[in-house]
């Protein structure tokens, strides 16, 4: 062991390029005892450490509507949700919507619930409604 030792702090000597040997002493000491120091280090336990888990609302078991999340790059302007969608059929993780006409499964971690009070009378997507005002003036 002491040989060992004698044969790190020989080598940490002669990485200095120096003829006094004993100014080296103290920093090559250090540097032997720090290595045998962070040997013993081990990193902390961090938990759930690179899992996602997604936002998930309890109340998309039992709603008619849905807001439909873009997955796309947007601008500054335009809005994160397209919506109202109505769901035509619930599951676990996939729903059935329909989008135009169209009946399309969506995971559910691209949802957002609705809570608003919808008449049978009126349009179910309000984008929509809004461009046929407009197209009327």
């Amino acid at each position: 062991m002491v040989q060992r030792f004698h044969r790190q702090l020989k080598a940490a000597i002669k990485c200095y390029a120096t003829k006094n040997w004993v100014e080296i002493l103290p920093i090559a000491v250090f540097g032997i005892r720090l290595r045998e120091y962070f040997k013993k280090l081990r990193p902390s336990f961090v938990p759930r450490h690179g899992t996602r888990t997604s936002l998930i609302f309890k109340e998309l078991a039992s709603l008619p509507y849905v807001f439909l999340r873009h997955d796309t790059v947007k601008g500054p302007l335009q809005p994160s949700y397209d919506g109202l969608f109505k769901v035509l059929q619930h599951g676990d993780k996939i729903f059935v919507i329909n989008i135009n006409g169209k009946q399309t499964k969506v995971s559910v971690d691209r949802f957002k619930p609705t809570f608003v009070l919808i008449d049978d009378d009126h349009n179910v997507n309000p984008e929509r409604q809004q461009n046929d005002e407009r197209d009327d003036t």
